[in-house]
């Protein structure tokens, strides 16, 4: 009677809201797609909103305009797939940003087609920003909008390929847009630094909401071989390109060490001499170090990465650039002994629960090789990651997302008033 009674006040006081989340990228469970960035943390976000009684609406890519309605126990999902055609554009650097803006128009009429039906209570845009900005600006829709920071292109210009930096000043236009949302989301306390310096005068309104991890697919595993593992982009700022002297450097050293590395291949890597060089060196160790340098270069579900994620004892992280990786917490949260470099919010995510290295191969392979060869040593590192992950669930994310939402909304409705 009393579950009852409650259930009734929270209806009363705490009344759903209809959220619109808009990312071009979105991946949905069970699909083939490497774990962590963006989608993974949209699909996440999501089902954790609806699952706390909401109406959540998602605006991302498809192959056809199509929208799926699924209801979560009290809350319903609206996940609106539109289709982006743009003109033959040879260059397929200019090709994919094209699709962004095209992505960024569509949603834009279809969140206005949204929210003629009921208002929308709040926009929440991920890593593209443009869209909540125009809503707010040209149609009057009295919008509450907060929008997550993923990355700052910024901080990772000098890593990409001579190709991607031709266009990073248009990503740079379109993130100072976010002068005018309500709140801005970092993913660590790293993040948000490089967030207010970037975007001076808007350090009030930007908070840290950390990343989760889906503890029920990936748990611990009471194994703990001699075997590294690597999930990444095959891109300059995850450490691609240490990839091949810490192979060379750990492999060399025994031949019971192993290393599984999944990278999916995509057009881009045969386009760019840079990350060309680096695949010739990866393929060129797959054949001298045969079965035990294993190179998976297609996209794997979460399911199938928690499989790769048993057979290893040492996970690494060698990137150049991060924020929060969700590589990281689920490696974590598997138990694996990490190796992280110093970058971005890796050492707040490991605490203390794994070794941090220098953006450096040679050190990334001492610390890998120190946990190599001892057995008890990695099982400590297991059982403090394992330990320290549960902090990381994706409830906790929408929970604290949802009291931001409520914040600014009430934030806005007092401010109205006043007017």
């Amino acid at each position: 009677m009393i579950d009852i009674i409650s259930k009734i006040l929270r209806k009363l006081f705490r009344k759903p809201l209809k959220i619109g989340l808009v990312s071009y990228y979105y991946i949905p469970e069970g699909a083939k797609a490497p774990s962590g960035g963006v989608g993974m943390h949209v699909y996440h976000l999501a089902k954790n909103l609806v699952e706390l009684g909401n109406e959540v609406h998602v605006f991302t890519i498809g192959n056809k305009d199509k929208t799926f309605r699924k209801k979560i126990k009290e809350g319903k999902l609206y996940v609106h797939r539109l289709n982006i055609t743009t003109t033959d554009v040879k260059d397929i650097v200019v090709a994919g940003r094209l699709k962004l803006y095209v992505f960024g128009s569509r949603a834009l009429n279809k969140i206005i087609y949204e929210n003629s039906k009921r208002k929308f209570d709040i926009i929440h845009t991920q890593r593209w920003p443009s869209t909540a900005f125009l809503l707010k600006h040209f149609n009057n829709l009295d919008l509450n909008w907060v929008h997550t920071f993923h990355a700052l292109d910024t901080k990772v210009r000098k890593l990409m390929t001579l190709e991607d930096r031709k266009v990073t000043r248009i990503h740079e236009w379109v993130d100072r847009t976010v002068y005018d949302a309500d709140r801005v989301i970092a993913v660590s306390n790293r993040s948000r630094e490089d967030v207010i310096k970037t975007f001076r005068g808007i350090s009030k309104k930007t908070v840290v909401i950390p990343n989760g991890v889906d503890l029920d697919v990936f748990k611990p595993s009471k194994k703990s071989p001699p075997v590294v593992f690597w999930i990444g982009r095959f891109s300059k700022e995850k450490g691609i390109g240490l990839i091949p002297e810490i192979v060379e450097r750990v492999l060399r050293k025994s031949k019971r060490y192993k290393f599984i590395m999944v990278a999916p291949k995509t057009p881009k890597i045969e386009k760019f001499p840079e990350l060309a060089e680096i695949k010739n060196k990866v393929e060129e160790l797959s054949k001298k170090y045969k079965n035990r340098f294993i190179w998976i270069d297609e996209s794997l579900s979460s399911e199938e990465l928690r499989e790769l994620h048993e057979k290893a004892g040492v996970y690494v992280q060698p990137s150049l650039y991060e924020n929060a990786p969700l590589t990281v917490l689920e490696a974590m949260a598997c138990g694996e002994a990490i190796v992280a470099t110093k970058v971005g919010g890796m050492p707040e995510q490991l605490g203390k629960a794994g070794l941090i290295a220098k953006v450096d191969a040679k050190d990334i392979s001492n610390k890998i090789l120190r946990l190599l060869k001892n057995k008890d040593l990695r099982k400590k590192y297991s059982k403090l990651a394992s330990e320290r992950a549960k902090q990381f669930s994706w409830m906790n994310t929408a929970k604290q997302t949802l009291e931001l939402y409520r914040e600014i909304i009430n934030e806005n409705k007092i401010r109205k008033k006043e007017e």
